[in-house]
C-alpha cells in the first residue's frame, strides 16, 4: 500500500503536474485579469496584448515541453467558458498556435543563437505556420488577415519580446 503511494508521487514528480497546474493556472488568471480591462475599440483586449502566450512562453523556456503543451491544448477552451474570449470558433485555431509556439520557443531558446528573440520569432512563426495550415486545409490563404492580425497584436509581441530578452537570466537564476 504504502510502495503504491511512493509510485504514484513518482509518477507525478515525473510527469511535472505541479508544473502543468501551475503552468495552466497561469494561462487561466493572466487572461482574465486582461479582459477584466474595458476595450477601447472593436478588438478584444486579448487580441491586442496576447496574454495566453505568456505562460507558454515561460514555461517552454524553463519547462520541458510537455508541460507547456498540456496547458496549451487546455487553456483556450477553459477561458472560453469563464470569460467568453476567445470566442469557440477561434479556440481551436488558437490551441494549435499555442501548441506550435511553444514547441518553437523551446527549439529557439535551446538553439541558443537566437533566445534573447524567443518570443517574437516563435510567436510570428506560429501564426505564419497557422496560417498556412488553414491554406493546405481550406485552399483560402487570407494573407490580409495574418498581417492585420501581426500588426493590431504589436504591444503584444513587444511583451514577448522583453520577456525573451530576460528569459537568458531567468533560467540562470534558477538553475542556481
Amino acid at each position: 500500500m504504502f510502495k503504491t503511494k511512493i509510485n504514484v508521487i513518482e509518477s507525478l514528480a515525473s510527469v511535472q503536474a505541479d508544473k502543468i497546474l501551475l503552468t495552466f493556472f497561469a494561462m487561466l488568471v493572466i487572461p482574465i485579469l486582461f479582459h477584466m480591462i474595458p476595450s477601447r475599440g472593436p478588438y478584444p483586449i486579448g487580441a491586442v496584448w496576447l496574454p495566453i502566450f505568456y505562460a507558454p512562453l515561460f514555461s517552454s523556456i524553463v519547462y520541458k515541453r510537455h508541460v507547456a503543451i498540456t496547458s496549451c491544448i487546455i487553456s483556450p477552451w477553459i477561458n472560453t467558458f469563464f470569460t467568453g474570449m476567445p470566442r469557440l470558433e477561434i479556440a481551436s485555431k488558437l490551441s494549435f498556435e499555442l501548441i506550435v509556439f511553444a514547441v518553437f520557443a523551446q527549439i529557439i531558446f535551446h538553439s541558443k543563437r537566437y533566445c534573447r528573440f524567443v518570443g517574437f520569432i516563435a510567436f510570428v512563426f506560429a501564426k505564419v505556420f497557422s496560417y498556412l495550415i488553414i491554406y493546405f486545409l481550406s485552399e483560402r490563404f487570407e494573407l490580409s488577415n495574418m498581417f492585420s492580425e501581426l500588426t493590431l497584436a504589436l504591444p503584444g509581441i513587444f511583451v514577448l519580446l522583453i520577456i525573451g530578452l530576460f528569459s537568458k537570466n531567468i533560467t540562470e537564476r534558477l538553475n542556481k
